[in-house]
This record gives C-alpha cells, structure tokens and sequence, in this order.
C-alpha cells in the first residue's frame, strides 16, 4: 500500500511538530516547512498528496502560495489560521483551497478532515475514469479533471469539481447544504464553516458566467440549497 504524502507548512515549530506527530501516527508520511518560500518550492516540487497551509507565514503567504500554486497543480490544501475573520476563510476558499482550520484545533479533527479529502480524491479516481457529463455546451470530464464550456477550457479546484459533478449528474434534484458537504466530505462535513458550501458555488458560477437573476446551469432553492437546472 503505497503511503500518502502529507505537507505541513506552518511557521510555528510547536504546532509543526504536534501535527506531524499525529499525521506520522496516522501513517502518513510527513514533510515540513517552516516558512513560505520553502513551502512553496515544496509543493512545486514534491507531488504531496495533500497540504496543510498556515495563511501567517513569513517570506511569502499562505495566500500567496496558493495563488502560484492553483497555476499549476490541483493538491488538495487545508488552510491552517488564527484569524477567524470570516472574510479571510472566504479568500482561502476563492483561492481554490479546499476546507480550513482555525487554532486553537484538535489534531484529530484535523487528521479526520485530511483522511475525508484523500478519500474522496481516491473515490474520484476509481469511480470516475471513464465518466463525462455533458449537459448542453457544459461538459465535465471526471477523468481527465476538465471542464469545457462551449470550447473553451475552465479551471476549476478539486472541491468544485465535486460539486459541479454531483450536480449535474443528478439535474432537477434539490440538494441542501449539509448534504453537498456530507458528500464532498464524506461523513466529515458537520465540521466544515456553514458557509464553505456558499463559497464555492459563488466561485462555479463566476468560472461558468452566471447570471445570479437567471442562471443557466446552477439554480438556488430558496431556503434549502442548490439544484442543477435541468436542460
């Protein structure tokens, strides 16, 4: 069984080490930076398989790494914070990052949210392989992690692939917000911000040119969550 790479770049030594300890426990194997500019050539170079990112970091930002980082791989990343201005959560979240995490944390917690995302990422690539949706001039290629609409290339973060991806494969069905993330986490989503879900169907329809008056594709149900419109 090949071990799952997990990069810790934070800049406190204490909480570095305290979740390396656990991600070690966990059987993961583990590498750590302890600034920004070493984070980054980290994940530039190393094919981790998922990311704990403190935004507070001194060289560069988690903020910043993210952005470089979006340009060219679609890791899955935590974004580890002592801020918990609601803004900033939504930032990370635009940048393309998949959930968060405030300090003072369980590393438990924290553990439970990295098993939920490489499961899910695991479960994609077994059950997707060969799956493309095509809805109109929207089309979603699962295997190939791509989405086309009328001809034209969209880049998308793994969490919104999900989620565009669960949509439109059930168009006409009401999905509330618990359950979009129930899904996308697999069980783990009670412990996601209640706005997470918000957030990253914003960022679809911005990348799908939405009308919020009319949308084409992505329809909110007031008062319960989201369906994809049926075509």
């Amino acid at each position: 069984m090949n071990q799952s790479t997990l990069l810790i770049v934070e800049d406190d030594e204490n909480i570095a080490a305290l979740v390396k300890k656990y991600a070690e426990k966990a059987g993961f194997r583990v590498i750590v930076a302890l600034d920004g500019q070493t984070g980054l050539d980290y994940a530039e170079q190393i094919d981790a398989d998922c990311i704990i990112l403190d935004l507070m970091l001194p060289s560069i930002s988690g903020v910043d790494i993210l952005k470089q980082l979006r340009k060219t791989k679609d890791t899955p990343v935590i974004i580890l914070t002592a801020k918990v201005e609601e803004v900033e959560m939504l930032l990370g979240l635009e940048l393309g990052a998949d959930d968060y995490v405030t300090k003072p944390f369980k590393p438990n917690v924290l553990m439970a949210r990295v098993k939920a995302i490489l499961r899910r990422s695991q479960s994609n690539l077994n059950n997707e392989k060969t799956e493309i949706i095509q809805v109109g001039a929207l089309k979603i290629d699962g295997a190939k992690h791509s989405i086309w609409l009328e001809d034209k290339e969209l880049e998308f973060s793994p969490i919104e692939m999900r989620l565009i991806s669960l949509l439109a494969s059930h168009p006409g069905q009401v999905f509330s917000r618990d359950q979009l993330m129930e899904k996308i986490y697999e069980g783990k989503g009670k412990f996601v911000f209640d706005r997470t879900v918000d957030v990253h169907i914003g960022n679809i329809r911005k990348k799908l040119g939405e009308d919020p008056k009319q949308p084409r594709f992505i329809q909110s149900v007031f008062g319960v969550g989201y369906k994809f419109k049926e075509q």
